[in-house]
């Protein structure tokens, strides 16, 4: 029995050592400074070498280690080494603010920092650094040790030692991005991440000699255990909504890619660029996007785009990867005049349920009395084998997320709200904390944010409340007499006027995937005066 996730990758190994592992360019905006190659043996000579520094560092079973910098060859190393060790990977997403990397790296409870100079040289300003062995992996500093000081280079007789893992032992944390308050470090037992490994593939199946390109960084993971060849976009993935789209699609071809995946900001650029050149990229077999939602216009460009491939939209969250997905065609072709976003059926191995449910703890007898039936929103909760069952060193958060179940599994409460249709399929129409309440009504955003977008001269919208006012925030290509009186219509029906609104040269999107609407944001440019009210409705 496999307890320890690493085991599939050395199977990988085995089967075809000589193979491409990782292609990782290193990126200074939209230049490539450098290409990195790693074939599956010689990834693994270095994670046996780096398996013997951290012995040598003294670290020890259960320990864990910040890893903050960009993704490289030097990074999945340290990661399955980490993870065959019985060593814990700590992830950070750079693209979070200062303030919000700190307070995970208070949170993390790690002994060592792996990180870039530009971030480590300044420790002494950050308390949290202080108690942390420091190691750069772009130079030396005062306080501070090159990151190759962490490599053994082994012997030719020794080879990789895997320890076996207990269920509820750490795998690897990766910490959400906090964009409602504290960043939390979602707990990826071992246990999970073999479960999630097995229902992806299910749901995602590969065949043998497969490349896949991807922008999802802990994605890159799963593609080694399943002795994929991984592809990493010529992106600095900090802003992966805007990129050189003609050196991506060059990688796409000289590597003959057969999969695609990445957040709808990143697909959006390449299909952009693809119809531009008039080459669809008809070699790709399996285009796959999520994170956020992704409009119609979208869909019908990636089709276009990849005409042999079968293109998918997935939902999940960093604490349930996948929930359910859906094909685009399928969403082109949906006739129904259901309210939302179709995410569509939950993957094989997912409970959903859809609940309205209190804040704070709760019991799964409250889940099972509050079920809301067929076309009724509520919250969304999941449960299967990979759902992660807690955050770590955080019991207020875990309590307010996860509902114990009688089979040892837990629902995830996932903050998103939506409905199941007659069909079973999942719509979503919003966020638990984003829902408009006025006059007594509460109205989801996303359904409304849907026939606004499609409106000729909206390019994206986002409908959010702050204090008592409801404000209607749009990116246009038209000027707002050309589209008032289809937008005041659309709001016609809901009891919630008046309607400010205002009109912005584009709207602030999530740091990790550039696509989301960052609704937190918006709120709190309103309230220090940072966005003026075009006007009215």
């Amino acid at each position: 029995m496999i307890t320890n996730a690493v085991e599939y990758m050395m199977s990988a190994v085995a089967r075809n050592p000589g193979r491409l592992a990782l292609y990782v360019p290193v990126m200074d905006g939209e230049q490539c400074l450098a290409e990195e190659t790693v074939t599956f043996q010689e990834l693994e000579r270095l994670v046996v070498g780096y398996q013997l520094g951290w012995k040598r560092w003294g670290l020890s079973r259960g320990d864990r280690v910040v890893l903050l910098f960009r993704p490289s060859v030097e990074l999945y190393a340290m990661v399955i080494s980490l993870l065959a060790s019985g060593l814990v990977p700590v992830f950070i997403d750079t693209g979070m603010s200062r303030k919000k990397i700190v307070m995970a790296i208070e949170d993390s409870k790690a002994k060592m920092i792996v990180s870039m100079n530009r971030f480590l040289r300044f420790f002494w300003f950050m308390p949290a650094l202080w108690r942390l062995r420091r190691f750069a992996v772009d130079g030396i500093g005062f306080g501070v040790h090159p990151s190759s000081r962490l490599f053994q280079k082994p012997s030719k007789t020794e080879t990789l030692k895997i320890e076996t893992i207990s269920p509820e032992d750490h795998g690897l944390i990766s910490f959400t991005t906090g964009s409602t308050g504290r960043p939390k470090g979602a707990d990826r037992t071992h246990d999970s991440l073999i479960a999630q490994h097995l229902i992806v593939r299910k749901h995602l199946p590969d065949v043998d000699g497969d490349i896949d390109m991807t922008c999802f960084p802990v994605w890159v993971i799963h593609n080694l255990f399943c002795g994929m060849t991984t592809i990493m976009p010529k992106v600095d993935l900090s802003t992966p909504a805007s990129f050189n789209a003609n050196a991506v699609i060059e990688q796409i071809v000289r590597y003959n890619v057969t999969r695609v995946s990445g957040a709808p900001a990143f697909i959006r650029c390449l299909a952009r660029g693809v119809l531009k050149k008039k080459q669809p990229l008809d070699r790709v077999k399996r285009v796959f996007t999520g994170g956020a939602t992704v409009p119609n216009s979208v869909l019908k460009k990636l089709v276009d785009v990849f005409p042999n491939a079968a293109v998918d939209v997935l939902y999940g969250s960093t604490e349930s990867e996948p929930i359910s997905g859906v094909s685009a065609r399928e969403l082109l072709e949906d006739t129904s005049e259901n309210e939302g976003y179709l995410v569509g059926y939950p993957a094989e191995g997912v409970e959903v349920a859809i609940a309205l449910l209190a804040a704070g703890p709760q019991s799964e007898a409250d889940v099972q009395e509050n079920l809301r039936p067929a076309f009724q929103v509520g919250e969304i909760l999941v449960s299967g084998s990979h759902v992660l069952k807690g955050y770590v060193d955080n019991v207020i958060a875990t309590k307010e997320t996860k509902v114990s179940r009688a089979d040892g599994l837990v629902w995830h409460r996932t903050g998103d709200t939506g409905y199941l249709d007659d069909k079973g399929r999942i719509w979503l129409t919003g966020r638990v904390k984003d829902a408009i309440s006025k006059a007594n009504h509460w109205i989801q955003p996303f359904p409304l944010e849907k026939k606004i977008d499609e409106l000729g001269g909206v390019i994206r919208s986002a409908l959010v409340q702050v204090g008592d006012n409801v404000i209607l925030f749009m990116q246009i290509n038209k000027s707002w007499d050309e589209i008032s009186v289809q937008v005041e219509h659309l709001f016609s029906e809901f009891p919630i006027a008046p309607i400010q609104y205002a009109i912005l040269d584009a709207l602030p999107v999530d740091g990790r995937h550039n696509s989301k609407i960052d609704r937190p944001l918006l709120r709190e440019q309103m309230l220090n005066g940072e966005i003026e009210i075009s006007g009215q409705f």
